[in-house]
């Protein structure tokens, strides 16, 4: 994953007069971040898939993977950027109605391995404005699309990894069952 979740709650607290200038600030800088270079690097190397997490949130977008691979998607929620400010928010209730939409469709294929606060839940399903990129790899080619990203000044985040069933589905685990699965099959 590409960019920091909350770009829909923050300008949503924006349009209602809430949001700080700092908070402003950084999702601004998010937006006008371009994807180009991380997708040119993801074209070298190979990834199996790339989509950009926009309108659906990440949830909607983890589904479109999971759901084309016959997969599922195993999210580490202790993994996942977000704007802190993104959080503050969305406990005013400052929640965009395309994040109430994306959980009401997508929710009934989650699964939730660890209790998640309302709050991360509307994080997870917030819709973005130009959005990271959410890109599925093979293991061994993960060192090389961080280092080769972070060369060309963008950050990496490792959220999680691709499972063999239950297909189409999305998976919250806690970071420390993910990090014991991924270690464990390197």
């Amino acid at each position: 994953m590409t960019k920091p979740l909350g770009i829909g709650i923050i300008s949503t607290a924006l349009k209602a007069g809430m949001a700080s200038p700092s908070a402003v600030e950084k999702i601004t800088q998010a937006m006008v971040t371009l994807n180009k270079t991380v997708c040119e690097i993801a074209q070298d190397i190979g990834v199996h898939a790339c989509t950009d997490i926009t309108g659906f949130g990440l949830i909607g977008h983890a589904m479109e993977v999971a759901r084309a691979s016959n997969k599922s998607v195993a999210l580490s929620a202790a993994s996942i950027p977000f704007f802190e400010d993104a959080l503050e928010y969305a406990s005013m209730g400052l929640v965009p109605q395309g994040a109430h939409n994306n959980r009401t469709f997508y929710e009934s294929r989650v699964i939730y391995r660890e209790p998640l606060s309302p709050e991360m839940k509307d994080i997870f399903y917030d819709p973005q404005t130009s959005g990271g990129l959410f890109i599925t790899i093979d293991p061994p080619k993960k060192g090389i699309l961080i280092e080769s990203s972070k060369r060309k000044g963008v950050e990496i985040f490792f959220v999680g990894e691709i499972l063999d069933g239950p297909s189409g589905k999305i998976i919250i685990k806690s970071y420390q069952i993910l990090r014991k699965q991924i270690l464990s099959s390197i």
